[in-house]
């Protein structure tokens, strides 16, 4: 299956030695879904664990899958402008450092779904994933959302 190719603009054009010309892949569909240090806390992420997900574009179609890695360590870097606030999506990034206020962790999730049903997938789509979490007490998300914030303006 083409994930991606050249742009139509420049098909027909001379390209350099090493360029990519298309992205291939084969095998089940995979989820990247990328989560705050906090929702990281509420989770308690394990691979083997079942996911819902809803593509943005038909959120009534519900998928299932299952966690297949979960990033060891956390990145204040965001490598996809569209999950920034810039691009329409909610992380916020400091515009003179291109860093995030806390890391955020990679979850790989892959979709168990029937082809038939994953037809109108493509590459780059946003979706939602839901993963159980734990009840909280609202006063521990209030306490724990207070301390980061003391944090980010000592650190300012």
């Amino acid at each position: 299956m083409v994930l991606d190719c050249l742009a139509p603009q420049d098909r027909g054009k001379l390209i350099r030695a090493g360029a990519t010309v298309a992205t291939l892949g084969r095998g089940p569909w995979q989820v990247r879904a990328v989560l705050s240090e906090s929702q990281m806390a509420d989770v308690q992420l394990q691979v083997g664990t079942p996911v819902e997900v809803r593509r943005e574009a038909a959120p009534g179609e519900l998928l299932r899958g299952v966690i297949t890695s979960i990033a060891p360590t956390g990145s204040r870097s965001v490598d996809h402008e569209s999950l920034t606030l810039a691009g329409g999506g909610d992380i916020v990034v400091d515009p003179r450092t291109g860093h995030t206020d806390q890391p955020f962790f990679e979850v790989t999730i892959t979709l168990n779904a029937l082809r038939f049903t994953l037809r109108h997938i493509n590459h780059g789509m946003t979706c939602r994933v839901r993963f159980e979490a734990q009840a909280h007490p609202i006063g521990r998300t209030l306490l724990r959302r207070a301390i980061r914030f003391t944090n980010t303006l000592l650190q300012s």
